[in-house]
């Protein structure tokens, strides 16, 4: 069984943390869901992701928001009693590898649309 996940998007938030002594990145990703509705019209709709990078790299704690990247990593999911102490499922990709990527819209390998 193989758990693995890449995804390419614009950091929203990054914040540097200590778990006992070992370092590590919180990251919020967004990239677009695009799809074409009755009316031919492209919608996108935003989703959001929660990374955690364990021991970074000096280059990757030079990352900032806006910045985009390319993160390949796998899914973990834990559950947290939140303030209200109601329990929280998350699910957050752990990430092995993160790249800063070119700021340029993505053409679908040379596509004029999706594949989809």
């Amino acid at each position: 069984m193989m758990n693995r996940v890449t995804i390419q998007g614009n950091i929203g938030s990054i914040e540097e943390f200590d778990a006992n002594g070992t370092e590590g990145l919180k990251i919020s990703v967004c990239n677009n869901d695009s799809y074409k509705n009755k009316q031919g019209e492209w919608i996108e709709t935003p989703m959001w992701f929660k990374v955690i990078k364990w021991f970074p790299t000096d280059t990757q704690k030079e990352l900032k928001k806006g910045d985009m990247i390319v993160v390949e990593g796998k899914l973990k999911s834990r559950d947290y009693d939140n303030k209200n102490g109601d329990k929280v499922n998350v699910v957050e990709i752990i990430g092995f590898s993160i790249v800063k990527g070119e700021k340029k819209k993505a053409n679908f390998l040379g596509m004029d649309e999706p594949p989809f």
